[in-house]
């Protein structure tokens, strides 16, 4: 059973060892074997899925130690969860791997030693469920890199030492519990920075001291415990710490005292701890009242250096003072053209149509804007594109040049720029609403995975390439304008079919423009923890692209083929920038020809049984990822290909190596030659119903 994707035998009554012959099935995507009796080891083969994405074998018997080669299953971008077994010894260093796991579940076991220091990459990790083993030491540093957890359980260990203030940074925790171990030192100040948090157990460790008036910011917070502690010293009676008297303060009340629990505190207790506590709450209180006064002088000192500074541009900057003084008197109204016609639709046509640009009425967001559904004119869609405020500073100097460049492409598989409106702080473009959406969410959207048949999806790589080849004349003949070619920036219309959106006036004085705006999102992502968007065009770039800071013809072609790579098989990898594009064509030539039905699209399967023009549309997508830029065919050419293709007059068995018809002609055709070779050497060899060989373990593609 090779192609075997879901095994779920969960809640039965499955004795025995988990049998190795599961790791035949090489493309399992979920294995579910909890709830069971199962017992013996976890098979070190377990290893060989590496398309696993989620895999439990929670509540059985099992024993043992946890395998190291579960490391090699990068796929795993669901669960893992190992929970309420008898497995023994330590996490493996070799978890470090699972970078994209969402959920893990290792509680419940007799696991012990200290916690590695490996969670580093662990960026997509919600919940971490550690309780009821036998850790021991202290949390990990790295845990700070666990910027998505939600929920975090450490209870019934052996952990010592005090909270560590890198646990700050996880600002999206809901649930926290740290009950039994032996955690000691004060309750930190920073637990009322996690605004986020609702559940909250520190009960049974050895922490002392008061506890900080920070906890009083936890709006959210229904369940708090630090009973069975060494808390002591005042409490003061405010209604976040009163909710939980009843439970919350046990076997504390020698040590707490205040009004909470009708109690008087010792003159030592209400020195040091009552009135420190009622000094911040005052200098607050009185700090406040002086805001209004405070923000005044500000705005007055501001007022003053901005005419300062207007005196000094009108002095020194004359030319420069009147140009600003243009642009902020600037508003465009119906008079100012486009194209040689009047603007149809004015600033207040646009928010009529959006609600006031409601959000319920966005349907796209971008990096520098969002995209808004309204009905325009004779209540026809469109789709109005609103810039933000960073986009508003880069792009509006040359706004109006770029929209009378944009509006002379004319073509049917090219977004047309239908409309703009440019209004003092407002920037929107307006195009035609494409129903079916952009080609990733075809692809990937669980409502509607799998219902492109092989003709659409044929006729989508010929509409996408007959748009790019359009363009490329275009910018030979007028201006360069660039596509972020990916299939987020590829839309569909009700016919299905596709048209290149994205596009991007370059001119001669920023060709490294467009690139060094990508590598600048790319490290502010890095900095700022965000994870890189599947659909972000940082995935398609070629991989000269890098180094040279500039995207060119060549480069658009390498992303033409990416897509259409993803097109056919459903497959993409996103571990990382550039990553995708060397990883998805290399494994792709290894599998071709012999693994063709494992490597196309089931949707295809469905659809076609000519196997033989999916190879060729796979090949000549290959031909475009040419590592070297100058074996990459031009577009006219993969044009040329396509309707051959799609037209079918030329049959492929009818021909012999030496009087097959040529497909390609013009330059960079040697990829294309090759692919010719290799097309008619394997007309023989090509088979179908046999059982492929295993796949390499270090073939990781991720299914979305």
């Amino acid at each position: 059973m090779q192609y075997l994707t879901e095994l779920v035998l969960h809640n039965n009554q499955f004795t025995g060892s988990i049998t190795t012959s599961i790791t035949s099935a090489i493309y399992l995507v979920m294995l579910d074997l909890s709830y069971n009796e199962i017992g013996s080891f976890i098979p070190d083969s377990i290893g060989r899925l590496s398309f696993l994405a989620h895999l439990s074998f929670s509540n059985n018997k099992l024993q043992g130690t946890i395998p190291q080669s579960i490391g090699n299953l990068t796929s795993l971008a669901a669960v893992l969860d190992l929970s309420n077994n008898s497995l023994t010894g330590d996490i493996p260093s070799s978890f470090r791997n699972l970078e994209h796991l969402q959920k893990l579940d290792l509680s419940g076991n007799r696991l012990s030693g200290s916690l590695p220091d490996i969670w580093e990459k662990f960026q997509f990790l919600k919940a971490m469920d550690l309780s009821s083993n036998q850790y021991n030491g202290s949390i990990p540093t790295s845990f700070q890199s666990l910027l998505n957890i939600q929920y975090l359980d450490l209870s019934h260990n052996f952990l010592n030492g005090t909270l560590p203030i890198e646990l700050s940074k996880l600002v999206k925790l809901s649930v926290v519990d740290f009950s039994y171990n032996n955690f000691t030192g004060f309750l930190p100040d920073w637990l009322g920075d996690i605004s986020s948090l609702s559940y909250l157990d520190g009960s049974h460790n050895g922490f002392v001291g008061s506890l900080p008036l920070s906890l009083q910011n936890l709006s959210y917070l229904n369940v708090f415990d630090v009973s069975y502690n060494n808390l002591s010293g005042y409490l003061i009676d405010i209604p976040i710490f009163r909710q939980f008297v009843e439970s919350g303060y046990l076997d504390n009340e020698q040590g707490l005292c205040g009004p909470i629990f009708n109690t008087t505190c010792s003159s030592a207790d209400t020195t040091d701890t009552e009135s420190e506590t009622y000094k911040f709450l005052k200098s607050a209180a009185e700090k406040s009242q002086y805001l209004p006064l405070f923000t005044l002088a500000i705005f007055g000192v501001g007022v003053v250096l901005l005419l300062v500074l207007c005196l000094f541009f009108q002095k020194c900057q004359p030319k420069l003072f009147r140009e600003l003084l243009e642009f902020c008197d600037l508003e465009v109204s119906s008079m100012i053209k486009c194209c040689g016609r009047k603007k149809r639709f004015s600033y207040s046509d646009l928010c009529s149509a959006t609600e006031h640009f409601c959000n319920r009425n966005i349907i796209g967001v971008g990096h520098q804007c969002k995209v808004f559904v309204g009905e325009l004119g004779n209540d026809e869609k469109h789709a109005i594109k609103v810039f933000n405020a960073n986009a508003f500073k880069e792009i509006k100097l040359h706004f109006l040049e770029d929209c009378n460049v944009l509006a002379e492409i004319q073509h049917e598989n090219v977004m047309q720029l239908q409309d703009w409106c440019y209004k003092r702080n407002f920037l929107a473009l307006v195009h035609k609403y494409m129903p079916n959406g952009d080609l990733y969410d075809a692809l990937y959207d669980i409502e509607v995975v799998n219902f492109l048949t092989w003709d659409e999806r044929l006729g989508i790589a010929l509409d996408v390439a007959n748009g790019l080849a359009y363009l490329h004349r275009f910018s030979k003949e007028r201006r360069r304008v660039c596509c972020q070619l990916c299939p987020g920036n590829i839309l569909l219309d009700e016919y299905c079919r596709a048209k290149i959106a994205g596009l991007r006036v370059l001119r001669e004085s920023d060709t490294t423009l467009l690139m060094e705006d990508v590598l600048k999102k790319r490290q502010h992502n890095k900095k700022q923890d965000i994870v890189q968007s599947p659909k972000d065009f940082v995935n398609y770039i070629a991989p000269e692209c890098v180094d040279e800071k500039h995207i060119t013809e060549e480069a658009e072609v390498y992303s033409y083929g990416l897509t259409i790579l993803e097109l056919t098989t459903q497959k993409r990898d996103s571990s990382g920038f550039s990553y995708m594009a060397k990883a998805l064509p290399s494994k792709i030539r290894q599998l071709l020809p012999e693994r063709l039905e494992q490597v196309v699209d089931i949707g295809i399967l469905h659809t076609t049984s000519d196997l033989d023009k999916v190879l060729t549309l796979i090949e000549i997508a290959l031909s475009c990822t040419e590592e070297n830029p100058e074996y990459r065919p031009c577009m006219d050419n993969v044009v040329s290909s396509l309707n051959w293709l799609r037209k079918g007059e030329i049959d492929l068995s009818q021909y012999n190596q030496e009087e097959r018809p040529p497909i390609m002609d013009g330059p960079r055709t040697l990829a294309f030659d090759h692919i010719q070779q290799d097309l008619y050497a394997q007309q023989n060899m090509w088979y179908h119903g046999n059982t492929p060989g295993l796949l390499e373990s270090s073939y990781n593609y991720t299914f979305y």
